[in-house]
C-alpha cells in the first residue's frame, strides 16, 4: 500500500522492507540557489550540490546559475553517462509532480540522438585507440631524440630544427590525452584519470 502526507511518499514493499522519499515542494526547491546552498533538479530528483560546488571540474559558477532549476538538460548536455554514479550521495528527495516540460523539435531530436548513441556503445571507452595514440607518441619522443643527437653528431641545426617542430606535435597531440584524462573520460575513475593526468600532462 502507499500513505502519503505532504512531506513523504512511503512504499511497503513485499518483503516488508519500507523505503522513505522525501517530497520537496517547489517553493523549498527555487530558495536553495546560492554558491553555498544551492540544489538541482534532474530527472525529477534533487540535489544537494553545495558541497560538490568547489570540486565541479567546469567551476561552481556554472552549477550555480542551475540552483533552484531543472539541471536535468545541461546535466545530459555535458556529462558522459558514467558521472550519474555521484548523484546518489547527493539525493535528498524527489520534487512535487509538474507538468510534463515540453521541449522543442531541436532539442527533442537531439535527447534522441543521445540516447541512440548511448545504446550503441558511443560513449564507452576505446582503450585500443588511446594503446595505438600513446604508442604513436612514443617513437615520436624516440624520433626527436635521435635527430637532437644527430644535431650534436653532425653540428647540423637542421636536425635541431626537424626536431623542434616534432616536439610541437608531439605536445599538441598528448595535449589532447590530457585533455580527455582531465574530464574523466578515459577509466572514468577520479582517482586514475588524475594519476595518468598529472603523468601524461607532465610529459
Amino acid at each position: 500500500f502507499q500513505k502519503k502526507s505532504n512531506t513523504y511518499h512511503t512504499v511497503v514493499l513485499k518483503n516488508k522492507s519500507i523505503m522513505t522519499t522525501k517530497i520537496i515542494k517547489k517553493e523549498e526547491f527555487e530558495k536553495h540557489h546560492f554558491r553555498n546552498d544551492c540544489w538541482i533538479e534532474i530527472d525529477g530528483k534533487v540535489y544537494d550540490v553545495s558541497q560538490w560546488m568547489l570540486k565541479h571540474p567546469g567551476g561552481e559558477r556554472v552549477i550555480e546559475s542551475l540552483g533552484g532549476k531543472d539541471a536535468s538538460l545541461p546535466f545530459l548536455l555535458n556529462h558522459h553517462p558514467s558521472v550519474r554514479k555521484y548523484l546518489p550521495s547527493m539525493y535528498i528527495g524527489d520534487l512535487e509532480p509538474k507538468p510534463k516540460r515540453k521541449y522543442d523539435a531541436l532539442t527533442k531530436d537531439f535527447k534522441k540522438l543521445y540516447h541512440k548513441l548511448l545504446e550503441e556503445g558511443w560513449f564507452n571507452t576505446r582503450y585500443g585507440y588511446y594503446m595505438k595514440k600513446v604508442w604513436v607518441l612514443a617513437m615520436m619522443m624516440l624520433g626527436i631524440t635521435y635527430l637532437f643527437s644527430l644535431t650534436d653528431y653532425y653540428g647540423s641545426c637542421i636536425f635541431a630544427v626537424i626536431a623542434s617542430v616534432m616536439t610541437g606535435m608531439f605536445w599538441q597531440q598528448i595535449a589532447f590525452i590530457g585533455h580527455d584524462l582531465g574530464h574523466n573520460g578515459i577509466t572514468h575513475s577520479v582517482f586514475w584519470d588524475t594519476v595518468l593526468g598529472l603523468i601524461f600532462g607532465n610529459l
